[in-house]
């Protein structure tokens, strides 16, 4: 509609209705989920045929002793996956107690407060609670470390050899732990002696290592 108001509802307002609808109204159907497995396969498919991709794969494979969080999803998985499965997993995340709403860009602000109050902050505080996974554990430190002076060796089998990558030093996992157990903020922290309190807010936030 554009964003002038005559004409109908701004690009911002639009978007907070799409974002409501998706919380507590969405609408699943069997070919969109037919669609998303094509892409997916596609995806994994195209790994196998990438140097890099393929490299990669077999990295996270070694490093997280087979850790499927962290691996592509393979073509019998994507098969399995019905449109009950789909939507139980996506709408567990979409609680509104776990949902962090970021908003950039030229606006005026207190407009934009207004209509957030009027999409999101209407949706009830229990929207989704039966799509809850109960007792769920989740292990962050569960990636083995190498002994101090051991190492991986890979071969990734090709037709022609061309390459030969190594690879050294300590890195985070995708929540920002190292091994060790401390944290990419804490050392950064601990490095950063002038931080300032906005630096030090930044790397408090949950996806500060992963970005």
């Amino acid at each position: 509609y554009g964003e002038n108001m005559k004409l109908g509802i701004t690009g911002t307002e639009s978007v907070l209705q799409i974002v409501r609808e998706i919380l507590v109204d969405f609408n699943w159907e069997e070919d969109a989920l037919g669609r998303s497995k094509s892409s997916y396969r596609t995806a994994h498919e195209s790994l196998g045929k990438s140097l890099e991709g393929k490299s990669t794969e077999m990295i996270m494979d070694a490093v997280t002793t087979g850790d499927d969080r962290f691996l592509s999803i393979d073509v019998d998985t994507v098969n399995a996956v019905t449109l009950e499965d789909a939507k139980n997993a996506v709408m567990s995340q979409l609680r509104p107690k776990d949902l962090e709403i970021s908003v950039s860009g030229d606006f005026v602000v207190n407009e934009v407060l207004e209509q957030i109050l009027q999409y999101l902050g209407t949706v009830p505080a229990d929207a989704n609670a039966e799509f809850e996974v109960k007792d769920a554990t989740m292990e962050f430190d569960s990636v083995p470390k190498l002994a101090p002076g051991k190492h991986l060796d890979l071969e990734l089998e090709d037709s022609d050899p061309r390459a030969v990558a190594y690879v050294a030093g300590a890195a985070p996992n995708q929540w920002g732990f190292l091994a060790d157990g401390t944290s990419v903020a804490q050392r950064v922290s601990e490095a950063d002696k002038r931080a300032s309190d906005y630096d030090k807010q930044r790397r408090g936030h949950p996806f500060f290592g992963n970005a």
